[in-house]
């Protein structure tokens, strides 16, 4: 979800003449979505998995000081960071650093994200160096503001290209009646995506 939000948004700012980089942990030759050619793609292939604790300090030191030496050097106007972790991250490397706007953007309602002890407390506390973070919902501002030091909060909800675009590999719903209607939810199984609500509509 937060890979195609990031490629939508991309695409859409550099049709703007926006000077727009998309920077990732991971390394891009597992990228899906589909970014415009203007769009410059930058990884920094620190995503490794942690085996214990020494490095796991050692592994996201590396990554906040390599962002901390991307942002002095590239002097941005505004970085966007998405996803919890990755919030963190970017309110660790800017410590000190005032010449950007700073915004989190959180992809799913918070307490339903299991962050550990340590990214929880990390996220109370470093949001507040970030000048604003973006909530799904409501609810989830509600929550942020209650459970962090955020200084705002701002509620947009996911955006979305229409006509959808077909992306290989894709498959048509089945039905006899092509002229019922489909109702279809997409995600992974887990907690928060709350599929059990989305059954349990009624049509």
């Amino acid at each position: 979800g937060a890979e195609r939000v990031v490629s939508t948004l991309a695409n859409y700012w550099v049709s703007k003449n926006w000077d727009v980089d998309v920077i990732t942990l991971a390394r891009s030759d597992n990228d899906f979505y589909e970014l415009s050619n203007n769009v410059k793609r930058i990884s920094l292939d620190l995503a490794e998995e942690s085996e214990n604790i020494y490095s796991k300090i050692t592994n996201n030191y590396k990554r906040i000081k390599t962002l901390r030496i991307f942002l002095k050097k590239n002097d941005p106007d505004v970085v966007l960071s998405m996803m919890s972790t990755a919030n963190v991250l970017l309110a660790l490397a800017s410590i000190g650093l005032k010449e950007f706007v700073k915004v989190g953007s959180e992809r799913t309602h918070p307490p339903k994200s299991r962050l550990g002890v340590v990214w929880n407390y990390l996220r109370k506390y470093l949001y507040y160096n970030l000048d604003s973070v973006v909530a799904l919902t409501e609810k989830s501002a509600l929550w942020l503001k209650k459970n962090t030091r955020v200084k705002k909060v701002i509620v947009i909800p996911n955006t979305v290209t229409w006509p959808l675009p077909l992306i290989n590999p894709y498959l048509k719903p089945i039905t006899k009646d092509y002229n019922s209607k489909v109702l279809m939810a997409v995600g992974r199984l887990s907690t928060e995506k709350n599929f059990n609500t989305s059954i349990g509509l009624p049509l």
